[in-house]
């Protein structure tokens, strides 16, 4: 977790439009073990950590959202 972003290290815009994960969850139709998971592994969106809450800027999530590969069938996806 060293590499974990702080509040700080966000701009003011940024923390202004903090979501909890399940809020995240809820409105990129991921799921809370989805973002849980990526948490631990690594490779997800960026996030902070106030105390035990995690929470995800709307601002860095959707970047991350939209950096996602589009696929129209299985074959698409470079494994």
């Amino acid at each position: 977790m060293a590499n974990t972003p702080t509040a700080t290290s966000y701009t003011p815009s940024q923390r202004s439009h903090l979501l909890t994960e399940k809020q995240a969850s809820e409105i990129y139709g991921f799921s809370l073990s989805w973002f849980r998971r990526k948490r631990w592994e690594g490779g997800g969106p960026e996030y902070i950590k106030v105390g035990y809450a995690v929470r995800y800027s709307e601002e860095v999530l959707q970047t991350y959202f939209d950096s996602m590969p589009r696929c129209k069938s299985t074959s698409d996806i470079n494994h």
